[in-house]
């Protein structure tokens, strides 16, 4: 919006080949739209940060079942029923992806709460700051010949539009700087040594055995990161 504002006002001046000033009404109207985005950005923020805390929730639960799958795999395992170990497992694993899902999509709603926290107080600042100078931004209108100068103007290392970019900035370089650190692949283990197997089941007690240990380290991981949450 606010790069709009600064578009709008050079239409404006070049529609006019700067012969017309811009009125006190039309920055005024300017002015009441950056005013409207804010407060539409200000109400995301609370219902991003409800969303969050919902999915948390909804995450805890199915981390709870997945901990009941698991245990009667394991119990299942022990008593050498592997049809029904096999499907417990399933289950662990399916409430597991589930619950990894929500926990991203809370992850993503923090952020887009945070990132508006940022924009919107630099934003607010630049609207303030352009409150209380558009009677200097009407007298400049007056003496600019080319849309050009009032960029310049607009841009100057001491005025709020300069100040938001730089913030808009930071902010993208911060959402980039985590996405490559979320994308850094985990490092491999040490593959373990081969095992004889001479019976299929065998192999189902070996891939059960599997699966249990890897439902247990992601149950682990997914109750560690709500703990620090």
């Amino acid at each position: 919006m606010f790069k709009r504002f600064r578009e709008k006002i050079e239409r404006a001046l070049e529609r006019r080949e700067a012969e017309r000033p811009l009125s006190r009404d039309e920055v005024d109207r300017l002015l009441h739209g950056m005013r409207e985005e804010l407060i539409e950005m200000k109400s995301r923020i609370p219902r991003l940060e409800r969303q969050a805390m919902d999915l948390d929730k909804r995450a805890a639960q199915q981390v709870q079942r997945a901990e009941l799958a698991y245990n009667k795999a394991r119990e299942s395992q022990g008593s050498g029923d592997m049809g029904e170990a096999q499907m417990a497992s399933e289950a662990a694993r399916d409430a597991l992806s589930h619950a990894e899902d929500l926990r991203r999509q809370a992850d993503e709603s923090r952020g887009e709460a945070e990132r508006l926290k940022g924009e919107y107080t630099a934003k607010m600042d630049q609207l303030k700051e352009a409150e209380r100078n558009r009677d200097v931004l009407v007298a400049r209108s007056r003496r600019a010949t080319t849309a050009r100068k009032l960029d310049d103007m607009l841009r100057g290392p001491e005025s709020g539009l300069g100040r938001l970019e730089r913030a808009e900035d930071d902010i993208e370089a911060a959402e980039d700087l985590a996405a490559a650190e979320r994308e850094v692949s985990e490092a491999l283990g040490e593959r373990p040594p081969a095992k004889q197997i001479e019976t299929d089941y065998e192999l189902r007690q070996l891939e059960a055995a599997k699966e249990a240990d890897e439902i247990e380290e992601r149950l682990k991981e997914l109750k560690r990161q709500m703990e620090e949450d």
